[in-house]
């Protein structure tokens, strides 16, 4: 979350994806690693909510990959947006919301 949260990212980070405009070999690349990072958080996500004994259908953990990633790449734009953020109050909120998000059951 700290990472997110600063106001002076890489700016290649940002550009990649402006970059990756459709049916561009960048959008390609891009499209390909994001699709690594989901296949990787719905497997830790996987795991770890069967060893608190759910059961989720693809669909449920493909859905709690998408609302983490927004909810991760959203704190760079607000933390462009508004240098002045409250970091902590924000990660407080944003670890609540986490662990309801994670708490789900279908």
């Amino acid at each position: 979350m700290e990472d997110n949260l600063d106001p002076a990212p890489p700016p290649w980070q940002l550009e990649i994806v402006a970059e990756a405009a459709p049916q561009s070999r960048i959008a390609e690349i891009v499209r390909a690693a994001d699709q690594q990072c989901r296949d990787s958080l719905a497997e830790t996500l996987r795991s770890l909510r069967r060893a608190g004994g759910h059961q989720d259908s693809e669909a449920l953990l493909a859905g709690m990959v998408e609302a983490l990633a927004a909810m991760f790449e959203g704190l760079r734009i607000r933390a462009i947006r508004n240098p002045d953020i409250d970091r902590d109050m924000v990660v407080k909120m944003f670890r609540h919301m986490v662990s309801d998000l994670l708490s789900q059951t279908p």
